[in-house]
């Protein structure tokens, strides 16, 4: 068996070397400017994952929180496919029946249905505390922005006004009002505001 030389001083000595030199950079800089709110949401999130759960609120959110998204997001594809009407189809490419819609829900984004379906998931992954079909929302929301950027540019060519309505109602999944205010709660992340540049 191979000898294995372990330096225990050399160890030591860079053990304390790292832990000086973080303490004079977190003393280094401004207070509250340094992004202290990345490392505090950082922290919790990790306290969280390892926990397995939010302290305190983690059951209040389960039984609260996922009910009501589960509901709203039903009630919000509900009334998508209610305006939609005889246009419904579940492929992103428009049908001879397909009418621009910009009132009501679509009047807030462009892609209600879609809105509706993630909330749902979402809100049943929280009531059922899955962490792999949390993941499986994730995913599903990658699957249906990829589908909803293809359905765009076919609505574009297929649909005269399409573009204005674009511009007009810049969400795609959520009022842009409500990215842009998580957003900015942020600070310095980018704003969502040009979220929908294609």
């Amino acid at each position: 068996m191979p000898e294995i030389n372990v330096d225990v001083e050399s160890i030591k000595s860079s053990l304390e070397n790292i832990s000086n030199s973080l303490q004079g950079n977190f003393q280094e800089g401004d207070f509250g400017e340094r992004g202290e709110q990345y490392v505090i949401a950082q922290g919790f999130l990790i306290v969280c994952i390892l926990g397995g759960g939010v302290p305190l609120v983690g059951g209040a959110l389960q039984f609260i929180f996922g009910p009501v998204l589960l509901a709203a997001g039903l009630l919000v594809a509900a009334s998508a496919v209610l305006e939609i009407e005889d246009g419904l189809t579940p492929f992103p490419k428009t049908i001879s029946k397909s009418k621009l819609r910009m009132d009501n829900v679509y009047g807030y984004v462009r892609h209600p249905m879609y809105s509706g379906l993630l909330a749902t998931m979402m809100g049943y992954s929280i009531m059922t505390d899955s962490a792999s079909r949390v993941l499986l929302t994730l995913v599903l929301y990658c699957v249906l922005y990829a589908k909803s950027v293809y359905e765009e540019q076919d609505l574009i060519e297929s649909l005269q006004g399409y573009q204005a309505y674009k511009k007009a109602v810049r969400g795609r999944f959520l009022p842009v009002e409500w990215t842009d205010t998580i957003m900015t709660s942020f600070g310095s992340m980018p704003s969502m505001k040009g979220n929908d540049k294609n």
